[in-house]
């Protein structure tokens, strides 16, 4: 995991925040937030939540929790932004430190954006895209029953339903499991082709 982890950070050029947000347990994985500005072929990643930076962490924390039901990123961002908005303007507290913070946000991409505003006729291809690393190791049949295996296990949100339980994709990969659902759903596949 921390090789892969090292190849990400290399292909966007500086150490992410590896503690940007956990999903289960964190000796399993690495989740990153990160929004791509672009223009064209012209890239510039910004960390949703840089390391040591409190504000960052509280205003997704925020976002995640007061914003993230009302939107929905399949719609337009006019839609979204009238669906944000209600909610901000119950809170008018929140909505003036969303505004600075986004402001404060934008002065740390400033050259970029100053050099995108320059080119008028690059509008057109000015887009920002959500996106969502993640990193996830998988355990090995030997891992699973040490104690550290069954925190993991535990605390796993990688799950699929097998014979009415959620099992934890490790047990899956891990142990035989994995080749029992394959040859099962194989046998379902032959017979609804044959029937």
């Amino acid at each position: 995991m921390e090789a892969v982890w090292e190849r990400v950070c290399r292909g966007v050029g500086r150490k992410l925040n590896r503690h940007a947000m956990h999903f289960g347990h964190p000796e399993r994985n690495i989740t990153a937030p990160l929004l791509l500005l672009e223009r064209g072929a012209d890239r510039e990643v910004v960390e949703v939540v840089r390391e040591g930076r409190r504000w960052d962490l509280r205003v997704f924390a925020l976002a995640t929790r007061e914003l993230s039901p009302h939107l929905d990123l399949g719609d337009g961002a006019l839609t979204n932004f009238a669906r944000l908005l209600g909610p901000c303007l119950l809170r008018p507290g929140r909505l003036a430190e969303f505004a600075l913070y986004g402001l404060y946000r934008l002065w740390g991409v400033r050259r970029w954006l100053g050099t995108a505003l320059m080119a008028p006729r690059s509008w057109g291809q000015l887009a920002a895209r959500p996106l969502m690393v993640v990193v996830h190791r998988f355990m090995g049949e030997g891992e699973l029953e040490t104690e550290l295996g069954r925190a993991r296990l535990e605390a796993c949100v990688f799950k699929l339903p097998v014979d009415g339980q959620m099992v934890s994709m490790c047990q899956v990969n891990a142990t035989q499991l994995r080749r029992q659902l394959n040859l099962r759903r194989a046998g379902r596949s032959v017979a609804s082709r044959r029937g």
